[in-house]
């Protein structure tokens, strides 16, 4: 969360005059000027406008973390909102040519508990694939109880959000850091492979 404050300062220090004027423009939609507010188009324009900066070194990130799926054609995203799951999965799908399942996509048609049952379902799905969302980390923990073993499809965790985040996504993300930690040990004590961003 620092990281994500830290980078709405940064961008809000190098173009105050740029937000001021968006803000001030009559015509343009109010949910446009709250996501200006709010910071959430610090991600995709700010890169051209601080140069190398937070924002870049995420962007980065974000590369380095598509290459390391490179050697894993099954991969599962877990992470809070924010985070850059959508991003990891989309670059990563277009560099490889693996299908993305959102397992969000689920939650609203479905409540939690059936959701991370039919998502824990697609981890035993053939070829290749990439599976993304909140919800992965009930998954997996599902998926564990009730199969032996190490999971057929490597675990990507990404800890910090990438930009800002309204009290609803913290109080999910923290949810979710919480189960990482309860399932993080059996991964590990079935020789799953992880990959972590901080």
């Amino acid at each position: 969360m620092r990281n994500a404050l830290r980078l709405r300062r940064e961008y809000r220090r190098s173009n105050t005059s740029a937000i001021d004027r968006v803000l001030d423009a009559e015509h343009l939609d109010p949910a446009v000027k709250e996501r200006v507010r709010f910071g959430l188009f610090a991600a995709t324009t700010a890169t051209r406008s601080v140069g190398d900066s937070a924002v870049e070194r995420a962007r980065d990130r974000t590369l380095e973390m598509v290459a390391a799926l490179a050697e894993h054609p099954r991969s599962v995203i877990v992470a809070g909102p924010r985070t850059g799951k959508g991003s990891i999965s989309v670059r990563a799908s277009e560099r490889y040519g693996r299908p993305i399942r959102y397992g969000d996509a689920l939650v609203g048609k479905l409540d939690w508990s059936p959701a991370s049952d039919e998502v824990a379902r697609w981890f035993d799905a053939d070829g290749e694939w990439i599976v993304e969302g909140v919800v992965t980390v009930r998954a997996i923990r599902k998926w564990l109880a009730s199969h032996d073993g190490a999971p057929p499809f490597a675990v990507m965790w990404l800890a910090t959000p990438i930009q800002v985040q309204s009290a609803g996504q913290e109080a999910m993300s923290k949810g979710v850091r919480t189960m990482w930690f309860e399932i993080q040990p059996e991964l590990i004590r079935r020789g799953a492979i992880i990959i972590e961003r901080d």
